[in-house]
């Protein structure tokens, strides 16, 4: 591209020379033909007039050679620099073809995983409904094993209490047995030199009576022996209280190795006590299971017996129309004077109701039942959420446990809403035309936990919404309603809200409805409140302020419908209002919902049908 543009531009040089050559020629040429002409005609002309033509003739080729050259000049210029940006544009768009590529590769990767991954669902979906009564044969298994632990433990407790009856028997008998011999063999032992001893001293003093009147060495000798005596004595005292400490000694070892054996006894003891609270702990959870899964059972019993009930006033209704139908068919045939409009009629009503109960949903709607007939538990301890709901009726549902956040709201109290065909839908705003208005410019903490109430208006709560948005594929739907009764809708097949450590960002796209998008402005947004700012308005006051409430601020906004209420004169309120531009402008709305379901719980029966046009 670049040697094309480069060769184009030599070319058009060359030929702007050649044709000012060409110009120049041809001017001299008739410049001369018209002196000739001169000369033939007239011979009065004089070579200084002659000359002074031709220097007419240069001085205007000069000029017009100037003027067109720098023109011709400035044009190539511009050329060069306009096919200079179409080369690096073209460059441009080569290498995001080649990003394009990659990107297209990544896409069929990801759709390919997708797919792999729906398979794996179906086979584990498949393998679940195909397991025959799973609950039971646990119950059974679990109910065994705890049973054969009791078992055992009742066995180890026998044997424990024998071990220690029998180390008890054994510790006092060994002690009582090994102190009466000792003490034997000890006072036999100390009789015997106790005697040895006084025998000797007989002996000493005896001598020493038939001698009185020996000398001083005799005296001194006995004496000697007598002291030898005593203190053979006295070191025998030492030894036998020496020994008897040591036996004291030996009593004590053998009193902490009975205590460490009881304490591990004791141990033992816990650790059974802790099994036997471990297992009761498992059975009470069991039996839980059990009761819940009991209330399962009866009120899907009981919601068969209403079903049943409802098939059963069905058919009695449509055997008692298919009767009048054909006594009426018999009373035509008889007499054609009868009034053939009423059999028309009742052929018509007939056929809607055989149609009404071919219906795969048997939706109450369609059915011509007393309503007043039907109970509705609005606890639904054993069900997750609005989507699982049986019986089509709107009002505060509580599933679960109460799981309540700092603001002590509840996130399994819920209002749920059947606004179109399918499930329920979990309604997380709503604004309405109250006695006393609820007041949306709240704080941050205020809409990260809710506030109003469920009957009435209210915010959900950033935080619960996060829960029901994030780890499921969930649609929003977003009703509209003016004061002069006119009604709107926008729905948006992906919607999610981030943690508040990223400001509760917002994720919306799909769109289809008859409102009009004015929720993909705000995509990809932070959340905003009057005291925690995070849109991207370039003046002095935050959006928040400026439309006092809360809400995913762009700079500012094409949808507000936490606005301030305008119950008169909804034109008036300089953009503070309930606010959805692409629909109806700068006008307060009269009443909004907005609501959302899981995506993949309901599917459209005939997809084919086009979504309806903006207005």
């Amino acid at each position: 591209m670049e040697h094309y543009s480069c060769t184009s531009i030599m070319f058009l040089r060359n030929g702007s020379r050649v044709l000012c050559i060409v110009v120049f020629s041809l001017s001299v040429l008739c410049g001369i033909s018209a002196l000739s002409v001169n000369d033939a005609g007239d011979n009065k002309l004089s070579s200084d007039d002659l000359r002074k033509q031709l220097q007419d003739v240069k001085a205007h080729l000069e000029k017009f050679n100037t003027h067109y050259l720098m023109n011709l000049e400035q044009r190539m210029l511009n050329v060069l620099t306009t096919m200079t940006s179409l080369d690096s544009n073209v460059k441009m768009l080569q290498e995001k073809s080649q990003i394009w590529d990659v990107f297209q590769h990544h896409i069929g990767a990801w759709t390919e995983h997708m797919k792999s991954v729906d398979h794996k669902l179906d086979l584990i979906r498949k393998s679940q409904e195909s397991t025959p009564h799973p609950l039971e044969t646990k119950l059974s298994n679990l109910d065994f094993k705890i049973q054969h632990i009791f078992d055992k433990v009742d066995i180890v407790n026998e044997k424990l209490h024998d071990i220690t009856k029998t180390v008890y028997a054994l510790s006092s008998s060994y002690r009582a047995r090994r102190n009466d011999h000792n003490e034997a063999h000890d006072q036999s032992a100390v009789m015997t030199k106790i005697s040895n001893l006084q025998k000797q001293l007989n002996r000493l003093e005896l001598s020493s009576a038939n001698c009185p009147k020996k000398n001083g060495n005799g005296n001194g000798k006995a004496k000697k022996e007598v002291q030898e005596f005593d203190d053979e004595l006295d070191d025998f005292l030492d030894k036998l209280a020496t020994k008897k400490l040591k036996d004291i000694a030996a009593s004590r070892k053998n009193s902490r190795s009975l205590e460490s054996l009881s304490n591990v006894i004791r141990s033992v003891d816990e650790r059974t006590t802790r099994i036997y609270d471990l297992e009761a702990n498992q059975f009470e959870q069991i039996l839980s299971c059990c009761k819940r899964t009991d209330h399962e059972i009866t009120t899907f019993t009981n919601s068969a017996d209403i079903l049943l009930k409802r098939i059963e006033r069905l058919v009695i209704s449509v055997d008692d129309k298919i009767e009048n139908r054909n006594k009426l068919q018999c009373q035509r045939r008889n007499d054609p004077s009868i009034a053939g409009n009423n059999l028309d009629v009742t052929t018509d009503r007939i056929e809607d109701i055989i149609s009404t109960t071919t219906d795969n949903d048997y939706s109450v709607s369609k059915l011509a039942l007393d309503e007043s007939e039907i109970e509705v538990d609005f606890h639904q301890p054993d069900k997750q959420g609005c989507h699982q709901l049986t019986v089509r009726e709107d009002g505060v549902y509580t599933f679960g446990l109460i799981e309540l956040n700092e603001a002590n709201r509840d996130i399994n109290r819920r209002y749920c809403k059947f606004a179109t065909d399918g499930t329920a839908w979990t309604v997380i705003q709503r604004r309405e035309l109250t006695d006393l208005q609820e007041n949306f410019n709240r704080s941050w903490s205020e809409y990260k936990n809710g506030f109003g109430d469920l009957s009435n208006e209210f915010w959900f709560g950033n935080n619960f919404i996060h829960m029901l948005t994030y780890d499921d594929n969930v649609e929003l739907r977003i009703e509209l309603f003016d004061f002069d009764g006119n009604f709107a809708y926008a729905e948006y097949k992906t919607f999610r809200i981030d943690t508040e450590q990223f400001n509760f960002n917002l994720m919306v796209s799909d769109y289809q409805g008859n409102a009009s998008d004015a929720m993909s402005y705000h995509h990809d947004q932070d959340f905003s409140t009057y005291d925690h700012s995070n849109d991207k308005s370039s003046g002095s006051f935050p959006c928040a302020l400026t439309y006092g409430s809360g809400w995913w601020f762009n700079s500012c906004a094409e949808s507000n419908l936490n606005g301030i209420y305008y119950a008169e004169n909804p034109r008036s309120h300089k953009s503070t209002g309930i606010l959805w531009e692409p629909w109806l402008g700068d006008y307060s709305l009269k009443s909004t919902i907005m609501m959302i379901r899981p995506r993949d719980m309901w599917n459209t029966e005939d997809e084919s049908v086009p979504s309806p046009q903006d207005p």
